[in-house]
């Protein structure tokens, strides 16, 4: 049902076009060598001074544009398929939560549920500005994996607390 609710919404952008900035992304794409040393050393604007660093958006405009080329769809069904993953992620984090600290799961589902569907989502309707989905993203998957180490022994604990500081590194990334 939740991943439905994230869906919905945005389901009538799958045939918009690209807009605005995505169309600088693509041609960075086109652009951009295909060394991985390449996309992630340079930023968002393919130079090395200035612009945003974000290498995870630099490795998700040339890995699609790699396999779909101009198709505007992939890329709309990549950022709300980020998105319904972003909300089944917060709804097992907070079902995690409120088993642990004795409250109502209602309380997570309608706090997943006001996610889902709030229509001022602009990195879902509009592909350019994919590294907000891409950050929280990991943000919910580093929290996922901090809360599993906190059930685990102490060897099995630090492994899964290394796991969540990779991925908060890539949250930031």
């Amino acid at each position: 049902m939740i991943g439905f609710l994230a869906l919905a919404p945005f389901l009538f952008t799958l045939r918009d076009p690209f807009v605005s900035d995505d169309w600088n992304f693509l041609w960075l794409a086109e652009t951009r060598g295909v060394a991985v040393s390449e996309i992630v050393g340079t930023n968002t604007e393919g130079g090395v001074n200035g612009g945003s660093y974000r290498p995870m958006v630099n490795l998700f405009w040339r890995g699609l544009y790699q396999m779909v080329g101009l198709n505007p769809i992939p890329y709309r069904v990549a950022t709300i398929g980020f998105h319904v993953a972003n909300a089944l992620l917060l709804f097992a984090l907070l079902k995690k939560l409120a088993q642990r600290h004795h409250f109502s799961t209602a309380i997570a589902v309608l706090a997943v549920i006001l996610f889902a569907i709030t229509p001022s989502k602009a990195e879902i309707a509009w592909v350019s500005v994919v590294n907000d989905t891409l950050a929280v993203l990991f943000i919910l998957l580093t929290s996922w994996s901090f809360a599993i180490a906190l059930e685990k022994t102490n060897r099995q604990k630090y492994l899964w607390h290394l796991l969540a500081l990779g991925l908060s590194l890539c949250a930031l990334a």
